[in-house]
């Protein structure tokens, strides 16, 4: 007899709990399969009626929480017990008819993917819709852009609310590629070569909601867990953008940046998690440095996923299955991310102030005036460059503002240098305005307020456009939803 450390290590703990959550999804494709063989006649109408009737009443227990995974039998062969146990065994046995336990897996395993995937993007998008809120709110609010991690030129919170909105975008597209190429059906594949039994694979993808099926058995059971490793690919953007970002907002946090400060909802001082133990002062950003950590997670479980992957031979092997815990925690990391950041920017406090002093202190105007005395002078830019380059590194030294500089020593500077240019003083300071200076960028993905309007605009439409594609597939869903119902109550007349 195998022992229970053998058992308990191919049903694990772990495996049981993720097995779990699979069992709604187990229910649905079993009630597909079963729908197929009355309708392909291989089982009769009396059979599929107690099938159904069992289904329905294992259903009950698993929403009562009274559904338990007999660890010496597995998931798929608990199920299988009762329905023996609720229907009877000529009927109960009937079920795994043209199917193995490689294919009821993995379709269960595609159904709940496909869904947690959905859920990904409608968490994506409810985020980017507060980044489109904000830039729309800031579309004039300058704050230091950088380079290097050192000042570089004046931006706006809006065109860094845009930047972030179209990296998850990016995202987000990639997901639905994902979705869109794995949306089809392995259940008939069987155990990886197909079956005798005259069995219909469209009928069952059609109660299913997929596009069609996975054509070549061994080519879907060998690869399963190909859909979990596209998908973890596709959650490692966005690791990759919320790290990097909560990298951003960590550093803008900090007292001496002061230029954001995370709402009660996300930070507060005095909290028994985010404020401090004994200085009573912190405000701790412990969201967002756990959030920071969440790039190398997903990307350590999508190293896993290839690993083991590349290990597998033609054909199941047990240790595919160990890419569920990866892909569980990748889905998970990801969506909870999301939903925190969207808790962050909802109650996020932007200080205007500070952020334009910042500008007007760091001397990241130079490249302005760099551009205005090259274009009215007609001076190569480059060569205004170096000169602009030593009269800032001068005033550097002397600890004295660009603002400061005054017109009579930037045009002697220009003189000495054979730059002919004469700049009134108004001119002078409109030049080294951070608010003036954002207003001349006018071109694509400029920060001029109008530019920054339009692309505000376009964004609202990328958001409908990714709402839609979501909305055909889960429309699809619900319509092989619908079409297994009403093909139940045909053989069930409840």
């Amino acid at each position: 007899m195998v022992s229970k450390e053998i058992t308990s290590l191919v049903v694990s703990d772990k495996q049981i709990d993720l097995d779990y959550k699979m069992v709604p999804y187990d229910l649905w494709g079993t009630r597909a399969h079963s729908a197929m063989l009355c309708h392909c006649t291989i089982i009769d109408k009396e059979r599929a009626v107690l099938i159904f009737k069992a289904l329905a009443k294992i259903e009950e227990i698993y929403s009562s929480g009274e559904f338990e995974i007999d660890p010496a039998l597995g998931a798929q062969l608990t199920l299988e017990k009762y329905l023996v146990e609720l229907a009877g065994e000529r009927a109960g046995l009937s079920v795994h008819t043209a199917r193995s336990r490689n294919d009821q897996v993995m379709t269960a395993e595609t159904l709940y993917i496909r869904e947690r995937a959905l859920n990904i993007i409608g968490a994506s998008l409810k985020l980017q819709n507060t980044l489109l809120w904000l830039a729309s709110e800031h579309k004039s609010t300058v704050m230091p852009g950088y380079t290097h991690m050192q000042p570089a030129k004046p931006t706006t919170f809006a065109h860094f609310c845009l930047a972030a909105f179209d990296a998850f975008s990016r995202a987000n597209r990639s997901v639905l590629v994902t979705v869109k190429e794995f949306n089809r059906s392995p259940l008939g594949a069987v155990e990886s070569f197909g079956t005798s039994w005259p069995i219909d694979r469209e009928f069952s993808a059609k109660l299913l909601g997929f596009d069609g099926v996975w054509e070549i058995p061994q080519d879907a059971i060998s690869w399963r867990g190909l859909y979990q490793h596209s998908l973890l690919s596709n959650l490692n953007q966005y690791a990759l953008v919320i790290s990097r970002l909560a990298t951003d907002l960590l550093l803008y946090s900090t007292w001496e940046y002061n230029f954001l400060e995370a709402g009660d909802p996300v930070s507060e001082r005095l909290h028994p998690i985010t404020g401090s133990s004994v200085m009573a002062q912190k405000r701790n950003p412990d969201a967002l440095e756990i959030l920071r950590s969440v790039a190398p997670q997903v990307s350590a479980a999508y190293q896993a996923v290839s690993g083991i992957l590349a290990a597998l031979p033609c054909g199941y092997s047990r240790d595919s299955r160990e890419i569920k815990q990866y892909a569980e925690s990748g889905l998970s990391l990801v969506e909870k991310a999301l939903s925190v950041l969207n808790l962050y920017f909802n109650s996020v406090r932007v200080n205007k102030e500070r952020m334009k002093s910042a500008v007007e202190e760091n001397y990241s105007l130079t490249t302005d005036l760099a551009d205005y005395i090259s274009f009215k002078s007609a001076a190569p830019y480059r060569r205004v460059y170096k000169v602009v380059g030593g009269l800032v590194n001068e005033l550097i030294s002397e600890g004295i503002l660009l603002r400061e500089c005054g017109t009579e020593r930037l045009q002697k500077t220009l003189s000495e240098a054979g730059i002919d240019l004469d700049i009134s003083a108004e001119d002078f300071k409109a030049v080294v305005d951070a608010s003036s200076a954002i207003t001349k960028r006018r071109h694509t993905g400029g920060t001029a307020h109008e530019i920054i309007e339009s692309m505000i605009e376009n964004r609202k439409a990328i958001i409908n456009k990714q709402e839609s594609e979501t909305e055909k597939i889960r429309r699809k869903i619900s319509e092989g939803r619908k079409l297994l119902k009403e093909t139940i109550n045909q053989v069930v007349n409840w």
